[in-house]
């Protein structure tokens, strides 16, 4: 047994290298999310649903973001601050409330949220033609 000790040592000792240098997961900054972006698939309380369909969000470099995503009694198109915190949280909305970033690329956003006590997700792509009013605020 005390033969193999040194090749057992050897071999734990080389697994926590290659566990220990695995690269971190990149971080969303606010280039990330800056563009228009439209949602293509939705779950609310688990269960597909249709109901925002031709939601879009708007983000601008400036920190302003506009939407049609109906959390207010109307469909209309709204505007609000938002902000990145913890490279996964975006904040926005009145009042403010917390959208987690759960996975993203260049063209795909994945968003998750909790309004009225459901659960939602959200995936979205990035618009290749201007959505909502045509006021863009994208520079």
């Amino acid at each position: 047994m005390m033969k193999h000790s040194p090749f057992v040592l050897l071999f734990v000792l080389s697994l926590m290298l290659v566990v220990g240098c695995q690269p971190e997961p990149p971080k969303a900054t606010i280039a990330t999310v800056v563009g228009e972006w439209v949602v293509q698939a939705a779950k609310r309380n688990e269960r597909k649903t249709q109901l925002l369909e031709g939601t879009y969000f708007v983000f601008a470099q400036d920190g302003n973001m506009r939407s049609n995503l109906p959390l207010y009694e109307s469909a209309a198109e709204w505007v609000s601050p938002f902000e990145l915190s913890n490279d996964s949280t975006l904040r926005f909305g009145t009042p403010p409330m917390n959208y987690t970033l759960k996975n993203w690329s260049d063209s795909t956003l994945e968003l998750e949220f909790t309004t009225r006590g459901l659960p939602f997700w959200l995936f979205l792509k990035r618009a290749t033609a201007p959505v909502g009013l045509r006021d863009s605020i994208v520079e």
